[in-house]
């Protein structure tokens, strides 16, 4: 086994953005659990740790070294980015700002604590932009639906979604690139209730020209919540 330090809750906590102008963040963040592919056998369900980074920019100000950071760390550079998905976010971002006096970029990642031979541990498996909202086709529709990794069969609906980009790499991590992709807000049968209720759950979405939209559903640990170690 290979053991490294992972960030924990109390640790991502301190760098939640602020929602004084009413954003409503899309998740908590924290440790989740989410299966990726089948073919990984029992080690298929992975722990992935989602936190927020934010970015102040203000017009006319020489924002270099704020997008250098952005690319740095939320793009992982110098991973592959075949589909220039920094560029489009960036542009995207920059469009906005023409209409305010400042800006603020918030930015949600997921970051494998524990990995598989594609994508090991400590690399960021996901990111997406969650605020300013950009009016962007973005590589594609945002997905209206999708299937979980986890069932073949069941596909769920998609009620919000945000700009976010996957990696995807050849074993041992090898040529490791951004693909589109999308967080996602989808409703879930709640399977632990008595009534035909519905719970609110997040994914993340790769897209795919040759397939249904395909992903992987977020499920938080309670175990943080329960075991100071964890913290």
């Amino acid at each position: 086994f290979t053991l490294d330090w992972v960030k924990g809750p109390n640790n991502i906590m301190p760098n939640l953005p602020s929602t004084e102008n009413g954003l409503q963040l899309p998740m908590k963040p924290g440790l989740y659990s989410a299966v990726y592919e089948r073919i990984y056998g029992k080690y298929k369900r992975e722990i992935i740790s989602v936190e927020y980074l934010q970015y102040e920019l203000r017009k006319g100000c020489n924002d270099h070294d704020i997008w250098q950071a952005v690319r740095s760390i939320v793009f992982n550079s110098p991973q592959n980015d075949p589909d220039h998905l920094f560029d489009t976010i960036q542009a995207g971002v920059l469009n906005n700002l023409e209409e305010e006096e400042s800006q603020t970029i918030i930015f949600v990642i997921g970051r494998k604590v524990t990995g598989d031979f594609h994508v090991p541990m400590n690399q960021i498996s996901f990111g997406a932009l969650i605020s300013p909202s950009i009016h962007s086709d973005f590589h594609g529709d945002r997905p209206t639906s999708f299937r979980d990794r986890a069932s073949s069969t069941e596909e769920y609906s998609v009620t919000k979604s945000w700009c976010g980009w996957g990696t995807l790499a050849s074993p041992l991590f090898l040529s490791p690139l951004w693909s589109p992709g999308f967080l996602v807000n989808i409703r879930k049968p709640n399977l632990v209730s008595s009534y035909q209720e519905e719970v609110e759950q997040f994914g993340f979405v790769w897209q795919a020209q040759d397939r249904t939209p395909h992903g992987s559903i977020l499920t938080i640990m309670k175990e943080q919540d329960e075991f100071p170690f964890l913290e």
